[in-house]
């Protein structure tokens, strides 16, 4: 491994006008000299270490096989793969992390079925979501779709609107459910506006 390495780290040496010396004899080490050894490189990938992850981990693997070790270990800490999330986590833990604990996960709208970003599941519910079931926003108590709302409204018995006697003089403004009463008591007064009206057109004519 290191005569892979020694070359380029001579060279590297070389430009900033630092000789390097055998650590043995202090002999001034000439680019030349160095060759690379496939021997002592495979000598060196078949030494034994450990997992960087011990004690938790006890594998004991050759120096060239080390890294698809990690690939695998159990206790390697590794990087959430969910859009948005920076957390790390032991790989053994990494499944369930990904699937119930990630507030960056997606999950299905239990209403509308779209999917969203957990951490943003709420808010879509509450502002994005067409079939959010909520209470009539105008007080009736009725239980609506959120798309349904300004469909509800043109019904909604508790929504103020102007009596269909406006134009003839009546000013009261009265809950929708509340509409028929208010024309039943004030029979009387609207015929009396209309023929109040009519009188106008009348001498206007």
């Amino acid at each position: 491994m290191w005569a892979q390495i020694l070359p380029a780290l001579l060279v590297s040496l070389r430009e900033l006008n630092v000789m390097p010396t055998c650590p043995l004899d202090n002999e001034i080490i000439k680019l030349h000299e160095v060759f690379r050894d496939n021997c002592c490189n495979r000598e060196v990938l078949n030494l034994q270490v450990y997992c960087r992850n011990s004690p938790a981990c006890n594998v004991k693997s050759s120096l060239g096989r080390y890294q698809d070790h990690l690939q695998q270990c159990s206790f390697e800490s590794v990087q959430c793969t969910n859009e948005g999330c920076c957390e790390k986590v032991l790989q053994k833990d990494l499944k369930e992390h990904l699937g119930l604990l990630c507030k960056y996960r997606k999950e299905l709208c239990q209403y509308c079925n779209q999917s969203v970003t957990s951490v943003n599941l709420k808010t879509h519910e509450r502002t994005g979501c067409p079939d959010y079931p909520l209470i009539c926003p105008h007080g009736c108590m009725q239980i609506i779709l959120t798309k349904e709302v300004e469909e509800h409204f043109v019904v909604c018995c508790e929504v103020d609107i102007d009596c269909p006697y406006k134009q003839y003089g009546c000013p009261t403004k009265i809950k929708r459910g509340k509409l028929s009463e208010h024309e039943n008591i004030y029979l009387r007064d609207h015929m009396l506006q209309i023929l109040e009206r009519n009188l106008q057109l009348e001498d206007q004519v």
